[in-house]
């Protein structure tokens, strides 16, 4: 009998995708890591001013005194008398809070030369008309990456996080172009 050999496969991959003892952090260029992002911003701002302003002048020419001489009485030039009051009260108060609380995963883009993570990552999501943008660069101790491949957004150095819309819902909440001149010549 003749027999042939069969070809065997083993039940075990040689690098599973799943392999409990590989560390999956990122550490190599290309790599994803996921950035949690919570960033919380409140700026308040209360100014006021006060500008008081009050002069008078009275000026007048006396003939007689003018060549010398006393008349005693009152001048028959005329005169000038003019008083002049300015006022100005002017109060602003600017409140603004927003948070943000989103997920983003980024790709490492370069390794530092102290092993620190150069980080960047974009998402675009268009929704009837509108498109909203968010970005996000920064670097990354790799110690700071937890055990599932995530970090804080408040442990990213030089953070840049911009979420931006454009399109008609975008459109709705900017002043308009007339509004934004009468503000550059009339500040009042």
């Amino acid at each position: 009998m003749c027999g042939s050999l069969a070809g065997g496969q083993s039940l075990w991959e040689k690098n599973p995708p799943g392999n409990l003892y590989r560390d999956t952090k990122a550490r190599a260029v290309g790599d994803v890591l996921t950035v949690l992002i919570n960033e919380q911003a409140e700026v308040s701002k209360d100014s006021s001013r006060s500008l008081n302003k009050e002069h008078s002048a009275d000026m007048g020419v006396d003939a007689f005194k003018l060549f010398g001489l006393n008349n005693n009485g009152e001048s028959t030039l005329p005169g000038l008398k003019w008083d002049g009051k300015k006022d100005f009260n002017g109060e602003a108060e600017y409140k603004s809070s927003d948070t943000f609380v989103k997920r983003l995963a980024v790709t490492v883009k370069e390794v530092l030369p102290n092993g620190n993570l150069l980080l960047e990552g974009r998402r675009q999501i268009g929704t009837d008309g509108d498109v909203t943008t968010m970005t996000i660069t920064g670097i990354v101790r790799p110690q700071d990456i937890a055990a599932d491949n995530s970090v804080a957004s408040e442990l990213v150095a030089e953070a840049k996080i911009s979420y931006e819309g454009e399109g008609p819902a975008a459109e709705t909440t900017r002043r308009g172009w007339f509004v934004r001149l009468l503000d550059s010549i009339w500040p009042f």
